[in-house]
């Protein structure tokens, strides 16, 4: 097999720049939506290479600029790690970057897609990503994954992982291409998502010990929904002269109604026995086509949302949503034990909360989302996160200040900020007091409903004496 061996030791990237599509607002609302996938392919008797794909929007990035054009990106970091020795195999730190003329996206952002490659044992490992904003370093998350040990034995038919690709096409003379193996330009679809804008699923997957078999028989390939409905099929006459094999093909999804499905590919001999079989787990988002099956749809949008985050990305995201729970929603999902528990659980907590269920877009989720982020910028302190703190809350449920006092350095007073809010209940404002010198502004006094009111909260701007 031959791929582009330039990049599989030091695992260095080029960015492919392709048009997104409109499903880009119902991933998450903040940098945490870097989509991920992986294959693993042969490379000897003891040692596998690991493809890493990976894509994000470019307006998920903060952007610098030096007068004439802005920079973003990330800062990606992977560690592969062997289980049973708690030894650190890999551990390499790159960049996917971006440079445009102009400050915002436009309507239809571009999507970034990465991949790199590793060699690596052929047993259990774990494969560790960490990622971060290129300019805001606190802007990040991470995510670890289980890979089981794939042992392509000698004599032996088998199958590598399926690639699901947005694009294959032949590579004339690109060896040099980041996407580029065996005479292809294979282009990953990280979120595995298609359907609206991308109608056609591409698919590549490797066949090996080919000779150990019958000189011929069948490829089987197979779509099926989640009850078991099989909803494509073709049969593909093979015969097998060589050891190894690329298998590509294509499947149409435009009339496919949104939903999870699972494409398999099975390698059966000449009495149509299966040999070998790999599966593949992916989304269609069609939402232009009449969706009959309820469940479904709501599995696809789950995948769609936070099928790419792992538990603690789900925790860290619940509990930013503390001040908007209830005691009841918080005692719920502190018992949920799986993974695919608390994506539904999320899923659920943000839909009740939609402020306009006709559309695609959650829209609450992401602009809460989005004040959690902003939040966490302005008001951290120390190990608090900002979301956590007075002003943090106040900004989560009311949004930015209309006006803003500031009182720094008032003489003979302990530094203060008062915010005011003209549009809501008539006009309110919020009182907070730096208590301790530090920045750590606590509030004292509004005149919101529900809020904290203390009528003398003159008195707690006298300094300690």
């Amino acid at each position: 097999m031959n791929y582009n061996t330039d990049r599989i030791k030091y695992g260095q990237i080029l960015i492919a720049c392709i048009a997104s599509i409109a499903l880009h607002v119902l991933q998450a609302a903040t940098i945490s939506s870097l989509q991920f996938d992986y294959c693993v392919f042969r490379a000897d008797q003891s040692h596998n290479l690991i493809e890493l794909y990976y894509s994000t929007s470019e307006d998920q990035f903060s952007y610098a600029t030096n007068g004439v054009r802005y920079t973003g990106g990330l800062i990606i970091e992977a560690r592969i790690i062997d289980p049973g020795q708690q030894e650190q195999i890999i551990s390499e730190k790159w960049q996917l970057g971006h440079e445009r003329t102009y400050e915002n996206a436009s309507t239809l952002p571009l999507t970034l897609i990465g991949q790199t490659r590793f060699i690596i044992p052929a047993q259990e490992l774990i494969l560790s990503l960490h990622w971060h904003d290129q300019h805001k370093p606190n802007r990040g998350d991470s995510l670890s994954i289980n890979i089981p040990a794939t042992h392509f034995m000698v004599n032996q038919t088998s199958l590598s992982d399926i690639e699901l690709c947005t694009n294959i096409t032949k590579a004339g003379e690109e060896r040099k291409h980041t996407f580029y193996k065996n005479s292809y330009i294979v282009v990953p679809s990280p979120d595995k998502i298609f359907g609206a804008g991308h109608p056609i699923l591409f698919y590549y997957l490797e066949s090996y010990g080919l000779d150990s078999g019958p000189d011929a028989g069948e490829l089987r390939v197979t779509v099926v929904d989640l009850d078991g409905a099989q909803i494509h099929e073709r049969i593909y006459r093979r015969e097998w002269a060589t050891e190894s094999k690329v298998e590509i093909g294509t499947i149409n999804l435009s009339g496919t109604p949104t939903g999870r499905y699972t494409l398999t590919i099975a390698i059966l001999d000449t009495n149509k026995t299966t040999v070998t079989a790999k599966d593949k787990s992916f989304t269609v988002y069609n939402p232009y086509i009449e969706q009959l099956d309820e469940l479904a749809v709501r599995s696809a949008y789950i995948d769609i949302m936070y099928g790419h985050r792992d538990q603690n990305a789900l925790d860290v995201e619940f509990e930013s949503a503390y001040h908007i729970a209830t005691r009841r929603e918080r005692k719920s999902y502190k018992g949920l034990k799986t993974v695919n528990e608390k994506r539904s659980y999320l899923y659920d907590f943000w839909k009740k909360r939609d402020t306009n269920p006709e559309t695609i877009e959650n829209e609450y989720r992401n602009l809460y989302l989005r004040r959690v982020e902003q939040a966490n910028e302005q008001f951290s302190s120390g190990v608090t996160p900002g979301w956590n703190t007075d002003q943090g809350r106040v900004y989560l449920l009311y949004g930015r200040p209309d006006e803003i006092e500031y009182h720094n350095q008032p003489i003979d007073k302990k530094p203060h900020e008062i915010w005011f809010y003209h549009a809501i209940q008539g006009g309110v404002l919020f009182v907070f007091v730096d208590q301790t010198g530090f920045s750590d502004y606590y509030l004292v006094h509004s005149t919101a409903r529900n809020e904290l009111y203390h009528p003398r909260w003159l008195n707690e701007l006298q300094p300690a004496r």
